[in-house]
């Protein structure tokens, strides 16, 4: 979506009104579209970490998950 043309991709992109953040940059608690990891299902979570196995990559996220 280079170009918001329409409402629902001007919101996600770039916002609404000048100097708005775009849904895709905001917490589904502010609004906006983004899923906070404290906030995820946890079988996400667990699909992940299974895709990166499979793939011989090594998460870096214990910032977010400590017990990963």
């Amino acid at each position: 979506m280079r170009y918001p043309f329409t409402f629902a991709n001007r919101r996600s992109l770039i916002g609404v009104k000048p100097g708005d953040k775009g849904a895709v940059s905001l917490s589904l608690k502010e609004g906006g579209d983004q899923i906070e990891y404290e906030d995820q299902d946890p079988r996400i979570h667990k699909m992940w970490l299974d895709e990166l196995k499979k793939n011989g990559v090594t998460p870096r996220m214990e910032k977010f998950f400590p017990n990963s």
